[in-house]
């Protein structure tokens, strides 16, 4: 991932940590090959315990599209302030799938629902989207389709 360097692992806004719109497609479409972490990502919550078994913690997907928009499964949402809101959004209807990457998405869920409605009407396998190529470069929309 020649458009990638990671200086933390959470993603997190850092000096030298950026990634590319298609690096994350690639990295997110490896995630989508692995079905036990497609079905983490699924959920619309899920309860685990601590280590020592004392605590029951909820957790909820705050992924709007899960559960309220036809096929989506999941994988990211988050925000810095250098990329803003953001999602990475993997659907599946039947055969054909759609792995969206949304950075500078300030309506990232109507946003995402329309890309996604548009997507599946071409049926292409792969779709990114963002404001810009790298987190932080001046928003512009640009717009890539990707074989996966």
């Amino acid at each position: 991932m020649p458009g990638t360097h990671f200086e933390n692992a959470c993603g997190f806004d850092n000096n030298g940590h950026y990634s590319s719109v298609h690096d994350l497609a690639v990295l997110a479409r490896e995630f989508t090959r692995h079905p036990a972490l497609l079905s983490l990502t699924s959920r619309t919550e899920m309860r685990i315990r601590s280590e020592d078994r004392k605590r029951n913690i909820r957790l909820k997907n705050r992924n709007i599209l899960i559960g309220h928009y036809r096929g989506g499964t999941g994988l990211k949402t988050g925000y810095t302030v250098r990329v803003g809101k953001c999602m990475i959004a993997y659907t599946r209807r039947g055969k054909d799938s759609v792995l969206l990457v949304l950075l500078h998405g300030n309506g990232r869920w109507w946003d995402a629902a329309g890309i996604l409605d548009i997507a599946f009407e071409q049926v292409p396998v792969a779709l990114t989207y963002t404001a810009n190529k790298k987190a932080g470069a001046k928003p512009g929309l640009d717009v890539e389709l990707i074989e996966c």
